[in-house]
């Protein structure tokens, strides 16, 4: 209904709650004189929770254990939480618990359906006859890996050479993940439910279990496997003439990481990178500086951002944190995989198929506006409303002592990339498609 004083105001009332977010909690355990509570993790919710009762697994709860918690229904927004305790995780300040408790907040299973793993289980690793039917054949070209030195797979390779008529070739190679999970599947219906692979600061949780993730459809050196190929020809400028997807069965040559890649680029000689790969590896860091200047000719937003690696010990316990090295090395692959993404986006897009593409809009008023108070607190009297002055002044403080907080300023204020069905431009990236 509408107010008939005062400005113009829309109301309404809540007739009733159709699913709530939140069906378990995680916290700290309580009790006073009476009655045992739970003191929730999540500090967007504001109210304890009394403990009803606790499950036959928990045979003596203990005061400050943290706790997973299944939630009573409520009919009235007015009525008290309340619960019932149906997993003690341990002491709050126990070694590993802290994880733990991320992961029930979140939902995240680490563990596999005895369907998912039977099927699994029956994915022989070695490829036949049937398996190579309507593949190209790319055994014989070097292509290779790199990827963090702690990476348990290897989902993607690379390759680059030379066409008769002088241009690149670019391979971009994607193990072939659907040639082992059937549609309709336990471990289809496993990877739905899950939707991604999560990524602890101590562990990963794939999305599929380990036996496919981490062997069958790895890319390991010199072992054949199945991967869907992107090749792309592109000029000595780094423009896209021409390209192609299909489905293969590659070698690959070897098993790079980012910092092997990047003592070759530093002419460090600890690198032990085989001969061959060396001499594609100075060909892909000559094209991806090309593709980068493109990139940035074009108005794609340049930031730079600081990634940080913590390091464990054995109880879980943070003894280091530092910043990630080997940018260079880094920034071939990510060049090399936003080409072949926006290659496979334009082939979607002009086929007109239902697809998902990665979106990003541009700041709205109140973020331009934002952005450049935060900007002028920092000393910057400009008017700020276009890609172009933001990346002025990003490059103006970069590999100065302002960097990282001019950068930031301009970061949290600019929207997050998502995927979507609708395609529109990419902002931050500056490509249409």
């Amino acid at each position: 209904n509408r107010s008939s004083e005062g400005p113009q105001r829309t109301r309404g009332k809540i007739e009733r709650v159709v699913e709530r977010r939140h069906s378990q909690l995680v916290g700290i355990l309580k009790k006073t004189a009476f009655y045992w509570y739970l003191i929730p993790d999540n500090p967007r919710i504001p109210h304890n929770v009394r403990i009803r009762e606790f499950s036959r697994s928990i045979r003596k709860p203990e005061e400050n254990h943290k706790v997973v918690a299944v939630l009573d229904p409520r009919d009235q927004v007015q009525k008290p939480l309340s619960g019932v305790v149906t997993e003690d995780l341990g002491p709050g300040d126990a070694s590993g618990v802290d994880m733990l408790s991320l992961l029930r907040n979140y939902r995240i299973e680490e563990t596999f359906s005895g369907g998912a793993i039977a099927e699994a289980d029956r994915i022989s690793p070695a490829l036949t006859e049937s398996d190579l039917s309507g593949r190209r054949d790319l055994r014989d070209l070097v292509a290779f890996t790199i990827d963090p030195e702690d990476a348990k797979d290897h989902d993607d390779a690379v390759s680059l050479g030379r066409t008769k008529d002088g241009l690149w070739l670019l391979g971009v190679h994607i193990a072939d993940v659907p040639h082992f999970v059937k549609r309709g599947s336990s471990l289809d219906q496993e990877a739905m439910q899950r939707g991604n692979s999560v990524y602890l600061v101590d562990r990963a949780i794939p999305m599929l279990p380990r036996r496919l993730t981490s062997e069958i459809c790895s890319l390991q050196p010199q072992v054949d496997r199945l991967a869907h190929t992107v090749n792309v020809l592109l000029d000595e400028d780094g423009n896209v003439r021409g390209s192609e997807t299909f489905l293969s069965v590659i070698r690959s040559s070897a098993r790079l990481n980012y910092d092997q890649v990047q003592r070759l680029f530093d002419r460090k000689p600890d690198h032990d990178i085989p001969p061959p790969v060396q001499d594609v590896l100075a060909d892909m860091r000559r094209l991806a500086a090309r593709l980068r200047g493109l990139r940035m000719t074009g108005g794609s937003i340049d930031l730079t951002m600081p990634e940080l690696k913590c390091v464990l010990d054995d109880r879980g316990k943070a003894v280091q944190i530092y910043k990630r090295g080997a940018a260079e090395a880094y920034h071939l692959i990510e060049e090399f995989m936003l080409v072949a993404n926006c290659v496979v986006a334009r082939r979607l897009h002009k086929a007109r198929v239902p697809a998902v593409y990665r979106v990003h809009e541009p700041p709205d008023d109140a973020q331009w506006m934002k952005m450049q108070s935060d900007l002028r607190a920092l000393g910057f009297r400009v008017s700020l409303r276009s890609k172009d002055s933001m990346n002025r002044i990003a490059r103006e403080t970069a590999a100065t002592p302002r960097e990282y907080i001019v950068h930031l300023a301009i970061l949290r204020n600019l929207k997050r990339a998502v995927y979507s069905s609708k395609l529109i431009e990419h902002f931050g990236l500056s490509f249409p498609c």
